[in-house]
């Protein structure tokens, strides 16, 4: 009996192997866009609230990660999910951290960052 091509174990491997490139390729454009955009979030929205409570003698700032309406926290928080089983991804915490800040979850979406 004549089987199609499209229904054989080599197929199926080649399915699986052309899907895992799929995925790493799509990881790897993510990570790249993460390196963009995190920095530029960090710079816009977190660095004045931070400025701020050290300005009021503060040791910490309570920041929101998803701002309502902010159209790149929306994006980095799609991107993050997307990577987030690889540990070593670029993420707004992981880089505050890198940055000698301490970083609390106090809700969904909301951190507490302090540099005491």
């Amino acid at each position: 009996v004549g089987m199609p091509m499209a229904l054989s174990a080599d197929w199926h491997r080649q399915r699986v192997a052309a899907a895992r490139l799929r995925r790493e390729a799509e990881e790897r454009e993510a990570e790249r866009e993460l390196q963009i955009l995190v920095p530029h979030f960090i710079m816009r929205v977190i660095k004045p609230q931070l400025d701020a409570a050290a300005d009021s003698e503060k040791l910490h700032a309570f920041v929101d990660f998803v701002p309502p309406g902010d159209t790149s926290a929306k994006r980095i928080q799609v991107l993050s999910k997307k990577l987030q089983h690889i540990p070593a991804r670029t993420s707004i915490e992981a880089t505050l951290k890198k940055h000698g800040y301490q970083v609390e979850s106090c809700g969904s979406n909301h951190r507490k960052v302090s540099w005491a």
